[in-house]
């Protein structure tokens, strides 16, 4: 990997991949958090892997920072997380908290 001020590249199996930086370029960086941080109005990602009844069952819950808030609305299909059913259907879903439910 290699980082200037206006590229970054990147080694793949594939080979390398260069991303150009626009700026002003934002960081983020996952910190642990507690359920009780979800509140009403929270923009939050839930990734889901399917169990094998057929029910979803929650992995991970991201909050994210408001600068964030309506990124990649909506759920879409993820590759395969540890726990989850080898039949696929996992998924991540990112929406906004409103009371007990999250709408998206």
């Amino acid at each position: 990997m290699a980082v200037t001020d206006t590229l970054i590249t990147v080694s793949t199996p594939n080979g390398d991949v260069s991303v150009k930086i626009e700026q002003p370029l934002a960081v983020y960086s996952r910190i642990p958090a507690k359920l009780s941080q979800v509140t009403a109005n929270s923009f939050v990602g839930v990734t889901s892997a399917k169990q094998p009844d057929g029910s979803m069952r929650a992995s991970e819950i991201h909050i994210f920072p408001e600068a964030l808030r309506g990124t990649g609305e909506g759920s879409y299909p993820i590759g395969q997380r540890r726990g989850g059913y080898a039949g696929g259907g996992n998924t991540m879903t990112n929406g906004t908290v409103t009371g007990s439910t999250m709408t998206n």
